[in-house]
């Protein structure tokens, strides 16, 4: 049977409704996770995951299989590519030792490419003979100079500021300021991101990328958030344009 881990930050029409769904197909073995709770977000979104299965762990239930997700499922991905997607991996059968994710590549600086696997929609399959956790830093424990390579360093921080209209983050741009509480957020984020795959291999769980059968929802999927990046970048440049002409 599989379990559902929703992870949020502060409510809305969408979570409440999804919440609600979730709480009548899979009962008690659903659990979602308010991260405005200062405990919960120690980590961001990982932070909630953990919470979420720990509550999980403590119904004393068998816990094999736990799909997690947050509500950027809801907030910035296509709305038929995430329900495909979900819907694929809440029915595919159980593989032990296995997360099922997206695949995606990091190009690092000197042009080399990090595959790793996105953290917004992915489910573990767990084997009883290991401890069932999700392998992840604390925020104020990770040492991002000491944990993430040179290499990958700059090519994390030339993401979170990018120097062109159109590249890195989606939420960051050549015309907008970003807070450095955002930026250590983020930072961490996909740190994170990149790094959980190797510690999953460590405890014994493997990857299946899923982006493949997912194929064209994914295609999709990337298009829409490629669209609203490049609406949300020229939005900036205009404003930023009206107030440097303004002065």
């Amino acid at each position: 049977m599989k379990s559902v881990v929703f992870v949020y930050y502060g409510s809305s029409i969408r979570v409440k409704a999804f919440n609600s769904l979730g709480r009548f197909l899979f009962k008690n073995r659903y659990v979602s996770i308010d991260n405005r709770i200062e405990e919960n977000n120690r980590s961001f979104e990982f932070g909630g995951y953990e919470s979420g299965l720990s509550q999980l762990k403590a119904l004393n239930l068998p816990v094999y299989s736990v799909l997690f997700l947050n509500d950027t499922a809801l907030k910035k991905h296509f709305f038929l590519s995430f329900w495909v997607m979900f819907l694929i991996l809440i029915l595919k059968p159980y593989e032990k030792k296995t997360v099922l994710g997206i695949e995606r590549n990091f190009k690092c600086s000197e042009g080399n490419i990090i595959r790793y696997f996105t953290t917004w929609l992915f489910r573990i399959d767990y084997d009883q003979e290991i401890e069932v956790k999700l392998p992840c830093t604390k925020f104020f424990d990770f040492d991002f100079n000491g944990d993430i390579s040179q290499e990958i360093q700059s090519a994390i921080i030339g993401w979170l500021y990018p120097k062109s209209l159109f590249a890195g983050w989606d939420g960051a741009s050549p015309y907008k300021n970003i807070s450095e509480s955002t930026f250590l957020r983020k930072r961490y984020a996909i740190s994170q991101e990149l790094l959980i795959q190797s510690r999953l291999s460590d405890i014994g769980i493997k990857l299946k990328d899923m982006s493949r059968l997912f194929l064209l929802m994914d295609i999709l999927d990337l298009f829409y958030l490629r669209a609203i990046k490049i609406f949300s970048r020229l939005n900036q440049y205009l404003k930023y344009k009206i107030v440097n002409d303004h002065d």
